[in-house]
């Protein structure tokens, strides 16, 4: 397997970020507007095409319109989602956050996609880890591989995206990812190359700081025919992390070579529901100072 480096093509696209913001842990795009998730303020901001802010929500509670932890956030044509697993449910809103409606759920809310006024819920239940409503919150169907062991309730997330009218998971767990169509029949499962079959986290050593889970899919970009698996690599220890990423091919449905990305580099990097990833800049004061859309291509070494 080739290691190399990875060149990033940006494009003509500079979102400028207030001083307010502290931090973009998640950016999405509504009409004519973007939300992006502050877990720093523990604020959802909404900003013009220009990165000018024009209003924010941050209530904090468990009242009605109120939230406990953001996990995702999600857009529609003109409603805004709010994913909270520690409240157990989804806060539906209007893009100008006027609240209109919250949905309970029995377990842990960790993202939210909306397709064809469907609500596909990351949500760990009966032993699957999305769930498909109506827009009355019916249930119409479950599917999804999670980890097998109900001890594990609380690592039960992972990362969907939409891709040509299917729906990509990836358990931040488990060394494989899953398509399936919008009906939640599985199109494909495949492996991530170099990993063994078995989950990469177990209960027996999960509180055991001595033997550190080593592996974990932090996340998945989309670039043009490519997905960017993000691994985080602990195995030389804890507090020595390291971050890969694994090509995969659309088109010939295989993964092609990884490569290893800076820590900084690393942490600058988002992606969202409909496949765009992004990048985070800093000022020389190291501050946030505006973020790119980008176009995530890998040149490989020999």
């Amino acid at each position: 397997m080739l290691i190399g480096l990875v060149s990033f093509y940006l494009v003509t696209f500079p979102l400028r970020l207030d001083p307010e913001i502290l931090n973009v842990s998640q950016i999405v795009e509504g009409n004519r507007c973007f939300f992006l998730l502050d877990q720093v303020n523990e604020t959802v901001w909404k900003t013009d095409l220009n990165g000018i802010i024009l209003a924010k929500y941050a209530k904090k509670g468990q009242g009605p319109a109120e939230f406990i932890k953001i996990s995702k956030l999600s857009c529609d044509s003109s409603q805004l989602y709010l994913s909270d697993w520690a409240k157990r449910s989804l806060l539906v809103f209007s893009q100008d956050f006027e609240f209109r409606k919250e949905f309970k759920f029995e377990g842990m809310v960790r993202d939210i996609l909306i397709v064809d006024r469907s609500y596909f819920v990351l949500n760990w239940m009966n032993g699957h880890l999305i769930q498909k409503y109506d827009p009355e919150l019916k249930l119409l169907t479950a599917f999804g591989t999670g980890l097998s062991d109900p001890r594990m309730l609380g690592s039960q997330f992972g990362h969907m995206i939409l891709l040509d009218g299917r729906i990509l998971l990836q358990h931040v767990f488990l060394p494989f990812f899953e398509l399936f169509d919008l009906n939640g029949n599985l199109e494909r499962r495949v492996n991530i190359p170099g990993f063994p079959e078995s989950p990469l986290i177990v209960f027996e050593t999960f509180y055991d700081r001595s033997k550190p889970n080593l592996f974990q899919v932090h996340n998945v970009y989309v670039s043009g025919t490519s997905l960017f698996f993000h691994i985080y690599d602990y195995s030389e220890g804890s507090k020595k992390r390291r971050d890969w990423l694994y090509q995969y091919n659309l088109l010939g449905h295989s993964f092609e070579e990884r490569t290893q990305i800076d820590r900084q580099l690393a942490d600058s990097l988002l992606s969202d529901h409909k496949g765009k990833t992004y990048r985070i800049f800093e000022n020389e004061e190291g501050e946030l100072s505006h973020l790119n859309l980008i176009d995530l291509k890998g040149v490989f070494n020999d």
